[in-house]
């Protein structure tokens, strides 16, 4: 890990906050010496560009997201573009007012009241946001409204996993009884 980001993320104030963030940059970086065996270790130190992406020094692309409780790290070879995205499921009532602003109206007429399902559509969106596929402002023009399909929102489901294709992206999302989250990929 660099100086630089070793020192934002002591800067945190939230314990937690700081321990998975050191712990999402600790597994990246072994993911990273892994796919890479025998390479020098300051190649896979993580920092980031200039646009706030992660990088490495030897180009593999990577993406980290942490909530409270749960690290995702994602590992792409060059050329692909890799964007996880990972919240605790107790957070799904406080994303049901974000995806209103982020959802594309086939998307709204799927969601209902169900708050996972509402969760599920923000980190796929906040994935595809890494890969650059969409931004924030316009990702309600993004339609993944068959990850919500009748009988995929995972309201009643302990572990599942759903797919979709949209273009050039692909996009995972996975849900098991403590976070839902998101792998999404494009080939550049």
């Amino acid at each position: 890990m660099s100086r630089e980001q070793r020192q934002r993320i002591d800067a945190l104030v939230d314990a937690d906050d700081r321990s998975t963030r050191l712990l999402a940059h600790a597994v990246a970086s072994s993911m990273v010496n892994r796919v890479h065996s025998g390479m020098d270790p300051s190649n896979a130190v993580i920092d980031h560009a200039p646009d706030g992406r992660p990088m490495t020094r030897c180009g593999l692309e990577v993406s980290l997201s942490h909530s409270r409780t749960v690290v995702a790290v994602g590992v792409g070879k060059r050329g692909v573009r890799i964007g996880v995205d990972v919240e605790d499921i107790e957070r799904a009532d406080e994303a049901a007012h974000v995806a209103g602003m982020i959802a594309h109206p086939r998307e709204e007429a799927l969601l209902g009241t169900c708050p996972k399902a509402r969760l599920k559509l923000w980190v796929a969106k906040e994935a595809a946001v890494k890969i650059g596929f969409t931004s924030l402002d316009e990702a309600h023009l993004l339609d993944l409204s068959a990850l919500l399909e009748p009988g995929k929102a995972g309201c009643d489901r302990r572990i599942d996993w759903w797919r979709v294709i949209v273009g050039r992206m692909h996009v995972a999302v996975w849900n098991d009884q403590y976070c839902i989250g998101a792998l999404a990929r494009v080939d550049r």
